[in-house]
C-alpha cells in the first residue's frame, strides 16, 4: 500500500525541523474488497523527534506485513555545520580548483622541442 502524508507538521513550520519519508509503501493482507487506495499518516501535529512507526497503524480491515518496527516517518532537527566543517569544505574546493586549474603536459609538444 502507498503511504500518503497529509497536513504540514509543526517541527518543520515552527520549529525548522526536516520530515523525512523513510517508507513509501507498507506491505498488507486483506480481502480484495477491503484493499485502501492508501494508508494515510496526518503529519501535522509532529514536532523535531517525534516518530511514527509501523506499528502505530490501527487500521482493522487489514493486516500489516512490513516490519512493525520500521519507521515510517520523523521529523528530525536540520544539521548545523561547525566553523570547522565549513572551512574543511573550503579548502577541499579549493584543492579541487586548483586540480581542474592545472594544466595537462602535451605529450607531442616535447617530441618536437627535442627534434628541433
Amino acid at each position: 500500500m502507498p503511504v500518503r502524508l497529509e497536513g504540514t507538521s509543526s517541527g518543520v513550520k515552527n520549529e525548522g525541523g526536516i520530515l523525512e519519508n523513510t517508507m513509501h509503501t507498507i506491505d498488507v493482507s486483506c480481502l480484495p474488497g477491503d484493499i485502501p487506495e492508501s494508508i494515510v499518516f496526518d503529519v501535522s501535529e509532529m514536532r523535531i523527534g517525534d516518530v511514527i512507526h509501523v506499528s502505530d497503524i490501527t487500521e482493522e480491515n487489514f493486516e500489516v506485513l512490513s516490519d512493525k518496527e520500521n519507521t515510517v516517518v520523523h521529523v528530525v532537527a536540520p544539521k548545523v555545520a561547525t566553523a570547522d566543517e565549513v572551512e574543511e569544505g573550503a579548502e577541499e574546493e579549493e584543492l579541487a580548483e586548483l586540480e581542474e586549474s592545472t594544466e595537462p603536459e602535451v605529450i607531442g609538444a616535447k617530441k618536437q622541442e627535442e627534434k628541433e
